[in-house]
């Protein structure tokens, strides 16, 4: 016959068997933090809070406190390892402030914990007195979460509908409840068995209602693949996709029903907290994915939704909610068709676009380039919160550059790795300066000086490319190529315009991308076509220029007579040579993205003929839109004019020039070794 000890030693490790789950349920989160190196807006109070009740239920075993409670100080020491390495991951990838948080916190967390252990070891007097006083608090926390689904049950009896109440949630909430419960029965403990009973009965009492109006719920209800529903609950982070309620009691879920006549669906939310029933106190997280619709209202549903979670939360003693990045994520698909519409939003930043276009593929820079550029969208919050963010952004790339550095340093090409190894000193050495800017809190020199850090990042993957990267097809190999980059500076002389009289604007012209486009340009610049010339159009969409006096609508080439045309081209993601002669239309390529779109405010690119892809010759224009409402590739001019350049400084005054308005000079100021088959020097 088996004694009731080893009853219990079996019960027991069962129940380690599913709060060791338990506990290693956010570890799916923490791996996240790791791969990005960043916490984003991770949360680290749940785990801080498990910590505490892991520290209670640990005491509470102690055999000077409850003896012969080897199993709850058992799982309760794992549970809080696990916690202090989840807290030391997030310690690891926070900001200054997360850290001083997190310390703050478990500092007071140790002070209170140890005044309980000494106030019970030295006033409190024998098990029996001891278990009572520790036991009472630990039960404290346990019912605080117990009582959380109530609200649900409510809605259930009122709406006489399950599908707000998972099923596999309420059951695992019943086993756990049970098997802890037997736990405490089988050597009766009272304080174990008052609050997993009541999680027992509470789950049980969910499985009656859930058997009971299972039959009555609407089924036409449930939400259809590709229809917009005001649904939020649980998402597959890597995909956005919905998935089923998971049964882990880690989880914080939400679940919106379809809000009643004449009622606002703020009205219409109930909220569910899964709860633990074990003597350890497990983390909960909430992961949001709100369903794409084109109705507004799936945002205030949202915003609703977070609202009331974080009240109930409050209430209930949740310490906050970890929200996750991608709570927008879309659940339905996509039509394939249109599939490039909802891409993310497009890059704006010139310098951006012309760091991402050059052929390179170093994985170690990109990852110090793009928290480096993420930098401006943190300082759009206002006031010095933005620093926070900011502060985050420089941490994670100072990490990459620490990190790859030598990757860095191996991918510079040999004729100019001196070069490059100076400027990731300089870069080195402009991070540390930007990290006291940031703690000095003067946000006012944030963005000048990443301005500067990323002038570095460009230069070293500049310093990436060995030579020119392809061979241009041989039609066009006789004329002039821009093989590499080369920056020039247009002065315009404005007229009528009491603030501007003349302004210099910064371009970059991009020969890798579009050598024989940027090479004919520097040809003409050389020969001075463009100085003394005019706009010609300045309509708020383009400024364009470019059309030379008399009957020609180009440069007349001295040496055939004749007008120099040159072709349309165009390179797209994932190819090494551009193409030639056909707009991304005329190929077929709907979906294909350009390397140089039409996404930033002063995007240069050739003026040719509507209905003759290679007519270009001299006339230029800039764009004076930026690509707000699509992103690049879903307008009418991406892959159907040759993008060659972009302003990269003054480019706001582009707006400001009329016709009539004279470019007094173009100068090349850098990279005209770079162009091969000069015509100006054969010209003489």
């Amino acid at each position: 016959m088996v004694s009731a000890e080893a009853a219990r030693n079996v019960v027991g490790i069962i129940g380690n068997v599913i709060s060791f789950g338990l506990f290693l349920s956010p570890v799916p989160t923490f791996w996240k933090i790791i791969k990005k190196k960043d916490t984003e807006e991770f949360k680290p109070d749940p785990y801080m809070a498990t910590v505490l009740n892991c520290l209670f239920w640990i005491f509470y075993g102690m055999p000077f406190v409850h003896p012969d409670s080897t199993l709850v100080v058992t799982i309760n020491a794992v549970g809080l390892a696990l916690e202090v390495i989840y807290l030391t991951i997030f310690v690891v990838y926070a900001s200054a402030k997360g850290r001083k948080k997190v310390g703050l916190w478990l500092a007071g967390e140790v002070i209170f914990f140890a005044a309980v252990v000494l106030i019970t070891l030295l006033c409190v007097h024998g098990t029996k007195n001891r278990s009572m006083v520790v036991g009472i608090i630990c039960d404290i926390f346990n019912i605080i979460m117990y009582s959380s689904p109530l609200t649900i049950m409510a809605k259930v009896i009122k709406t006489k509908s399950v599908e707000y109440m998972p099923f596999y949630l309420s059951l695992t909430n019943f086993l756990n409840g049970l098997i802890w419960t037997a736990y405490a029965l089988i050597k009766f403990d009272i304080y174990i068995l008052i609050s997993n009973s009541l999680g027992a009965l509470s789950g049980l009492v969910q499985l009656v209602l859930y058997a009971w109006y299972y039959k009555s719920t609407p089924k036409d209800s449930k939400d259809v693949a590709g229809k917009p529903t005001t649904e939020v609950q649980l998402s597959d982070t890597a995909t956005g996709a919905a998935i089923p309620s998971s049964p882990a009691p880690t989880l914080l879920l939400l679940q919106l029903p379809p809000p009643p006549p004449n009622s606002s669906a703020a009205t219409a939310l109930p909220s569910q907290f899964p709860t633990t029933t074990l003597p350890p106190a497990v983390p909960r997280h909430s992961l949001f994915n709100a369903r794409s619709t084109t109705n507004r209202k799936s945002f205030s549903i949202k915003e609703c939704a977070i609202s009331i979670a974080l009240a109930v939360g409050l209430v209930t003693g949740v310490p906050a909610l970890d929200w996750c990045s991608n709570a927008y994520a879309a659940a339905n698909p996509v039509v394939p068709d249109l599939a490039v519409l909802i891409s993310g939003p497009p890059i704006k930043d010139p310098g951006a676009l012309l760091r991402y276009s050059l052929p390179i593929d170093n994985k170690a820079i990109r990852e110090v380039q793009k928290p480096l550029e993420d930098i401006t969208e943190s300082l759009k919050v206002a006031g010095v919160k933005a620093l926070d963010s900011a502060e985050r952004n420089l941490r994670q790339a100072s990490r990459a550059l620490t990190q790859g550095k030598s990757l860095v340093v191996s991918g510079l090409a040999e004729s100019k790795k001196e070069h490059g190894v100076e400027l990731l000193a300089k870069l080195e050495a402009g991070m540390k300066e930007l990290q006291q800017i940031v703690e000095d809190r003067n946000r006012d020199e944030v963005a000048a000086k990443q301005k500067e850090l990323l002038q570095y990042v460009g230069g070293v993957e500049e310093d990436m490319v060995d030579g020119f990267p392809y061979q241009v097809p041989e039609e066009y190999q006789s004329m002039p190529l821009l093989k590499g980059r080369a920056t020039v500076d247009m002065k315009v002389k404005v007229k009528d315009n009491p603030s501007l009289s003349d302004c210099v604007f910064r371009i970059v012209l991009d020969g890798y991308n579009a050598p024989v486009t940027a090479g004919n340009f520097v040809d003409l610049v050389e020969r001075h076509f463009y100085d003394g010339m005019e706009i010609q159009r300045a309509d708020g969409f383009v400024v364009q220029t470019g059309d030379p006096e008399g009957p020609a609508e180009g440069f007349i080439d001295p040496s055939t007579e004749k007008t120099r045309a040159i072709p349309l081209e165009i390179t797209v993601e994932g190819e090494k040579l551009p193409f030639y002669g056909e707009t991304l239309e005329e190929l077929g390529l709907y979906k294909a993205q350009t390397k140089l779109p039409f996404n930033a405010f002063g995007t240069m690119a050739m003026a040719r003929d509507e209905f003759e892809d290679n007519s270009a010759s001299s006339q230029v224009f800039w764009l004076l839109k930026e690509s707000e409402l699509t992103p690049s590739n879903s307008n009418i001019l991406d892959g159907r004019y040759s993008v060659f350049g972009y302003v990269t400084q003054n480019e706001d005054f582009l707006a400001d020039l009329k016709v009539g308005d004279v470019i007094e000079s173009i100068q090349v100021v850098s990279g005209l070794e770079n162009l091969a088959n000069p015509s100006y020097k054969i010209a003489g």
